[in-house]
This record gives C-alpha cells, structure tokens and sequence, in this order.
C-alpha cells in the first residue's frame, strides 16, 4: 500500500528539501557535530501507523577550526623567530602557506600549526595557511614584521674622516646619513668633539681640547630597530 503523512524529526540539524508529509526522502543540514539523528513514520492508506519510527542515526563530524596565533612579532632581520603556533581541530594537515617571508615555514602535526625559522627578507608579511582534510573551509592566518637592518653613509666629503686639525681648532663637520635606527652614540672622540643623532643624521663636530693619545678611532652605534654597528674611520 501506499504510504501518507510522513511525520519526520531530526536532531542537531533541520531539513533543507524534502521532509514533508508526502516525502519518502529528506535532505538534511546538520548544525551540531557528535552523534545525531533523524527519524520518520508515517500512516498507510487504510489508517495504519507503524509501531515505531524508523530511526538512523548520524556521526557529524566538527567543522575545521584555525585558532588564533600564539603572536605577531615584530623582529630584525635574520633574527630566529620565536615559534608561532596556531590551534587547530578537525584538520588532518595544512596545505601550502601563502605570505610567509623567506626563510620561515609552517608545518603541522597533532593539531598545532607550527611557524619557525629565520626571516632573511624584511617587511609587513601577513600569511594565511589552509587547513587540509577535516570538513569544511578554515584558514590560519597573522602577521610577521620584520625590520631591516639599520644602515649608516658618510655624507661628507671623505677626507673628512681622516682630518688633522690643532688643538683648540675646529673640525669640519663629519655628517653621515642613517636609515631604520632611532638614535646613535660616537665613542672615542677627543674631549671637545662630540656626535649628535638628529632626524636621521650624525653629525660629529666641535674643537679637539686635547692632542692626547691622537690619533682618535670614533666609532659610530646606531640603537633602535635592528641594531648594527658598522666600523667608522678615525
């Protein structure tokens, strides 16, 4: 005979087509993971119900998950980095990372995303990494700043460091250019003569008080950002 009056009742979802009292089928849409189920019965022409409903039941498995980076740092230049990780559950694997600068990596296991290495190419470098297997669509993602490091150029003539002046007599001014540093120090000047961070420029200048232990090796440090302290002439 044939059958009416399908009664259908699904747990941890809800019906998308189908699933109506003239329906022998439904499609379901399943919003809670674990184990789930849907049931039907119905009443043949003659007015009979089944004793029970016909139940199945579902495993839905949990969507992917990408958790949030352990931290976005910001460091120099072929500097180690401090492993980020990122959480993850549902995935079996990642796929390739996208953004990641050269020199770091990412690779997973036992649901961690791991980032490490050496960045050894500077800039703002925001990376996303797809989760692979599992269900459905989830992506890790940060971001990495690396600072290049600081340089220094003599910007003035170039006899000016190596000069010999008298004592009480002033120096030409020795000038040099700086990039990625927020100040600098000059040591091994002679009393008289000091260095001045300003805007991005040393500047060296002032009248030697002293002749001893001449002739004076000045070395200049730039501080901040990726420090670096380049050998300077006397």
């Amino acid at each position: 005979m044939a059958k009416s009056n399908y009664v259908w009742n699904v747990v941890g979802g809800f019906i998308t087509s189908g699933g109506l009292g003239t329906n022998n089928t439904a499609t379901v849409t399943w919003n809670t993971s674990g184990l789930q189920t849907i049931s039907v019965n119905y009443q043949d022409v003659g007015g009979c119900t089944a004793a029970s409903p016909t139940i199945y039941n579902v495993t839905v498995a949990a969507a992917n998950t990408a958790g949030a980076p352990s931290s976005t740092p910001t460091l120099c230049i072929n500097t180690v980095l401090t492993n980020i990780t990122h959480a993850t559950t549902g995935a079996t694997g990642i796929g390739a990372a996208v953004g990641l600068t050269a020199g770091v990596t990412a690779i997973w296991a036992a649901n961690i995303i791991t980032i490490s290495g050496t960045p050894t190419a500077s800039g703002v470098f925001n990376y996303t990494i797809p989760l692979t297997g599992g269900c459905g669509a989830a992506t890790a993602s940060g971001t990495i700043t690396v600072t290049p490091n600081n340089t220094v150029t003599l910007t003035s003539a170039a006899a000016t460091t190596s000069q010999t002046v008298c004592i009480n007599t002033a120096i030409t001014n020795i000038t040099y250019s700086t990039t990625g540093a927020t100040g600098a120090t000059v040591m091994g000047l002679p009393a008289g003569v000091s260095g001045l961070y300003a805007a991005g420029v040393v500047t060296i200048s002032g009248s030697p008080t002293t002749a001893l232990a001449s002739p004076y090796t000045y070395t200049v440090t730039l501080t901040g950002a990726a420090e670096w302290s380049p050998p300077q002439a006397r």
